[in-house]
């Protein structure tokens, strides 16, 4: 009972907020004011230097991102190094990329995911470590982050494809975290992970 009497107060709150606001009528009539409805949730068109570098490192070396790929809103901020009025050394410093590993297609089907999906994807590109070590060499962020689609189409889930290991000489000088997937739940594909 005294769950549903919340509930029937909620519903009548809700009521009470909107009898003072347009009615139908003012709708159809056409005397309802405009309203920003977003006001500052709108996300602006990303641009700035370091955004402009990474896009194109991006392309020149084959790589993908999860900001890329999921279609992030957030992605001028990430790269861009967040807030306006930073000097370009402190964008760079401020700045972070999520480099997506193995490709831009996954092997699984999340509902929750805009990432490119196949049964059959391209071969895992033997230049990725190399590229992406590269790349970080030449962002000098802040923080860089490694993750990776589900390669369920390998034996080993991908798992000795080690970019991360190739990229550790390069990122001593920043924070570099690397997210990876379960590898097929291989308690020795997951080692190998960890080992250089």
């Amino acid at each position: 009972m005294g769950i549903t009497h919340l509930g029937l107060n909620k519903h009548r709150l809700g009521f009470q907020a909107l009898e003072g606001g347009p009615s139908f009528d003012d709708f159809v009539a056409g005397d309802v004011p405009d309203r920003d409805v977003l006001g500052n949730k709108q996300t602006k068109i990303p641009t700035g230097a370091s955004f402009n570098k990474i896009k194109k490192d991006l392309r020149g070396l084959g790589l993908h991102t999860v900001c890329e790929e999921a279609r992030c809103p957030n992605i001028g901020d990430c790269w861009g190094g967040g807030k306006e009025g930073m000097t370009a050394e402190e964008g760079k410093r401020g700045a972070t990329a999520t480099i997506m590993l193995m490709g831009d297609t996954c092997t699984r089907g999340c509902r929750f995911c805009s990432v490119k999906t196949s049964k059959a994807p391209p071969p895992l590109d033997p230049h990725e470590p190399e590229n992406t070590a590269e790349a970080i060499s030449r962002w000098g962020l802040g923080y860089i982050v490694m993750t990776s689609v589900d390669r369920d189409d390998l034996a080993d889930g991908g798992a000795r494809h080690k970019t991360a290991a190739s990229c550790s000489p390069y990122s001593r000088s920043h924070a570099a975290l690397a997210l990876s997937g379960h590898i097929l739940g291989s308690s020795d594909d997951q080692l190998s992970l960890c080992h250089r």
